[in-house]
Parts: C-alpha cells; structure tokens; sequence
C-alpha cells in the first residue's frame, strides 16, 4: 500500500478541519500518514494537538521523505498563498489535493492542485475549481461554477449556476448566489448574503444581520400545519 506522508500548514481551527478531513478519508482507505503540524507561532511550537506534534518549521521535523507533502486549512486566502508560495513549493513539498470520498466529483470537473473539499459539498458540471480553492461542509457548487485560485468557500453556501469567483475572494457560510452572478478578485461576501449582483473586485459586501422591515403579524393567529 502507498501511504502519502504529508505535512498541515498552521495549527489553527482551520487546519485541525483539514486533519479531521485526512482522518475521514483514511477510514474508507488509508491514504495519508500526518507528520506533523507547522506553525510558527511560539506559543504552539512543540505541543501536541490533536495526538499531532506542532513544528516551528519544516527543518525541525528532521529527515524527510522525498515525496512529503504539504497542505493547509488556514482560511485567509492572502495567507493560504503565502504558505503554499513560501512554505510547501519553495521546500520541495508537493500541493496534496483532499477530496471527502462521500463527494461525488463530476468526470468533467477541472480542479487545480492543492484544493481541500469538505464532506456534504455537492457538485454540479462543468465547475472549475484553480489552485488551493477550500470548499467547507454542506454547500452547493452549481453548473458550469468557476473558482479563481487561493479562494474560500464557507459552510452552507448555495452556488446556483453559472456564477464565477474570482481569485482570493471569501465567500461566509449561509450565502446564497442567485444564478449568472460574479464575484471579483479578494472580495469578502460577508454571513448570509443573498448575492443578487455582481461584485466588481476588493469589495466587502455584507447583509447581515438583515434588518425586520415590518412586523410579524400572525402573532395572534391559529397556524395549522
């Protein structure tokens, strides 16, 4: 059996989501053997999390195979490039790519290396992911989808057709894009938008939390299901 070796980029939330993921797909065959968390944070160097030890860098796990590679789960796509640019490529890691094994992928879907897919994503055709693109638990990528590099797809997010994202955009959990909508370059879509318009690029767009524009008034009425 080939057993990869790889190393998690960050020790935070987002990359314990990714250990997690490597966990989930190793019990349908195992895949992966984690060497170890990077993090240069000092508060966390040389801890154990999650039965995971944490290295300040990658010179500080000792020997390493030839073919280790390198992921990660921070979420900030400035950062994400940042690490996978100056971390894994520059030391001779290679870009794993993680899919949910639950996740049916489409044959004419076009991911680019190093792409993290999350349990309960569904996944329509003709969607094109690029680089390091983080698709998190239970959301829709519609048909014909295009997803520019280092982008973050939150929780729960329906994507209806074709729509397109531009590079190192953040997209929170809960939104909702009406189809034929784009979004620009490093735009942050904030907690349950209803994205009904294109977002031009470096745009926050936020909606929430969403204004009461009049009152309820079944308050007082029998409701019969």
């Amino acid at each position: 059996m080939n057993i990869k070796e790889i190393v998690i980029f960050g020790a935070g939330r987002g990359s314990r989501d990714v250990l997690q993921l490597i966990e989930q797909i190793n019990k349908e065959a195992i895949v992966w053997k984690v060497v170890g968390f990077v993090d240069s944070n000092p508060e966390l160097s040389h801890k154990i999390i999650d039965n995971i030890q944490v290295y300040k860098t990658v010179d500080d796990i000792g020997a390493l195979p030839k073919r280790l590679y390198g992921i990660t789960g921070v979420q900030n796509p400035k950062i994400r490039r940042t690490i996978v640019e100056n971390e894994i490529v520059e030391n001779g890691l290679k870009i794993a790519t993680l899919l949910h094994p639950d996740v049916d992928i489409p044959g004419d879907a076009i991911f680019g290396m190093g792409c993290v897919i999350f349990p309960g994503v569904i996944i329509a055709k003709g969607v094109t992911l690029g680089q390091s693109v983080l698709v998190n638990y239970n959301t829709l990528l519609g048909i014909d989808l295009v997803i520019g590099n280092y982008s973050f797809i939150g929780p729960s997010v329906v994507i209806t057709a074709s729509c397109s994202i531009g590079e190192e955009s953040v997209i929170g959990a809960g939104c909702l894009f009406v189809p034929g909508v784009s979004v620009g370059d490093g735009c942050m879509i904030g907690l349950g938008t209803r994205l009904i318009g294109h977002v031009g690029d470096s745009l926050h767009v936020f909606d929430f939390p969403k204004k009461i524009i009049r009152e309820n008034n079944m308050k007082n009425q029998k409701v019969s299901w």
